[in-house]
């Protein structure tokens, strides 16, 4: 009897990775698709200097989620080669800052909030976001604020069912941003 549990239990934890295993592979192919969609646009005025807010957080995550989130955004934005980034603003330094109905119902920054933040750390440009995570489903939303006009240079999201396709996906996400038409 226990050797049939144990067999059991063995095949669940095999289907588990096989899900697992096509659910990054699947990640992989819609990055891939991404940066070819995203190829022949231009980026961005080169050599901004720019900074990454850390993301809000909704849903059945971690607070960790939005510092890490950052994180992996400023790493897939040093890799690009065009910003002078500087340090990762906190949350809570951006909350001392903006007045709480300037961060809105989802801790987001707006744009002309996003620009005087921006003017008070000497960037170009700040990235926001939020990470959500509804049933197995995480998604992840990026606004790129060029701090001078308040205007909208980028936005986009990434949906994934695990952290390790979320990884292969933000270097997408970012590529989104900085492109330009």
């Amino acid at each position: 009897m226990e050797a049939e549990q144990a067999a059991e239990a063995e095949r669940e934890k095999v289907k588990h990775f096989e899900a697992e295993r096509a659910a990054t592979l699947e990640a992989v192919r819609q990055n891939e698709e991404m940066e070819k969609k995203f190829s022949h646009l231009a980026p961005i005025n080169c050599r901004m200097t720019a900074t990454v807010v850390e993301f809000s957080v909704s849903g059945d995550l971690s607070k960790q989620a939005g510092p890490i989130i950052a994180d992996l955004m400023m790493s897939a934005f040093a890799n690009i080669g065009c910003f002078v980034l500087r340090d990762r603003l906190p949350l809570s330094a951006v909350a001392r800052f903006a007045k709480p109905q300037k961060l809105g119902s989802t801790g987001l920054l707006d744009p002309k909030t996003a620009a005087e933040l921006g003017r008070l750390y000497g960037v170009d440009a700040v990235v926001t976001g939020g990470v959500y995570k509804q049933g197995d489903i995480i998604t992840i939303t990026a606004k790129l604020i060029d701090t001078k006009s308040a205007s909208l240079l980028g936005s986009g999201s990434i949906q994934a069912k695990n952290v390790d396709a979320i990884q292969l996906k933000i270097n997408g996400l970012t590529k989104k941003l900085v492109a330009v038409h």
